[in-house]
């Protein structure tokens, strides 16, 4: 007889399922709806008292089919705000933190992400105001599903309790629940393109 997979196997296997899915239907998601959605989260963004109250944002650039962040970006320089990018660390498996100005010429990383130069200055987390979570899928309890390699579940445990964690999200990427353990980090505001969802409940830095 088959023994039961342990706990952890059977919600890793629940993610890789549920990143499969719904990855495919962002994909196909037609050009017309993705830029209306975009363009009415964008605005819903950028009413946040989050975002307005915000002076350094961690930022992140768009990949693959993920919403197109290019405008966020050139709007928060407009408002005078200090941009963050992360690049990946590959030896401490972990996000860097650089600033970035808006001209300099961004570069792209072995897994097609544009990130930052590393000469680019550093920034500390401490000093984030504002985060901007990507990823795949989200609930409304303020979960998400990211890529699988923890990146900013770690990054997001070493910001301050008083950061903003705020996503963007296709309706698409709407899910009954995301499969979780205790080192998922959770956010506080998502928002979509028909509502921008509140969580008073998020997980705290010390507890993953």
């Amino acid at each position: 007889m088959t023994s039961t997979p342990p706990l952890r196997e059977h919600i890793a296997s629940e993610k890789s399922a549920m990143r499969l899915k719904i990855g495919r239907l962002r994909d196909a998601l037609a050009v017309a709806d993705r830029n209306a959605e975009t363009t009415v989260c964008m605005e819903m963004l950028f009413a946040l008292p989050a975002y307005q109250r915000a002076r350094r944002l961690l930022l992140t650039v768009n990949f693959g089919s993920e919403m197109d962040t290019s405008a966020i970006i050139a709007r928060a320089r407009h408002d005078g705000k200090q941009i963050v990018l992360p690049r990946v660390d590959k030896t401490s498996q972990d996000l860097l933190l650089l600033t970035y100005d808006g001209t300099a010429r961004l570069q792209k990383s072995a897994w097609g992400l544009m990130e930052p130069a590393l000469d680019s200055p550093p920034a500390s987390p401490a000093d984030i105001d504002f985060v901007l979570v990507p990823g795949l899928a989200f609930d409304l309890a303020g979960n998400r599903l990211g890529y699988g390699r923890g990146y900013y579940d770690r990054l997001l445990a070493r910001l301050p309790a008083t950061t903003s964690r705020v996503a963007l999200a296709f309706a698409c990427q709407m899910v009954d629940a995301v499969p979780t353990t205790h080192t998922d980090q959770t956010i506080d505001t998502l928002i979509t393109s028909n509502h921008t969802h509140y969580f008073s409940n998020r997980k705290q830095n010390n507890d993953g």
